[in-house]
């Protein structure tokens, strides 16, 4: 009960910033391309789909230095 009480406080404190927001991709792999008709469709593939946090930049540069601090 006091372990509940502990971790459910620790939560609601935690709540200052937003999470970062889902991206996600999906394809489809494995079919074949129909020809038969007018127009070809892609027949018998199982689709792919991936969810994964996508990052915040928060006034950082995320991906590598800039100028001086470059390497």
């Amino acid at each position: 009960m006091v372990a509940a009480i502990a971790f459910g406080s620790m939560a609601l404190a935690q709540g200052g910033r937003p999470l970062s927001p889902a991206g996600s991709s999906a394809t489809q792999v494995g079919g074949k391309y129909d020809t038969s008709g007018a127009e070809p469709v892609y027949r018998n593939g199982k689709w792919i789909e991936i969810t994964y946090g996508r990052p915040i930049r928060r006034g950082r540069n995320l991906f590598g230095g800039s100028g001086a601090d470059y390497g």
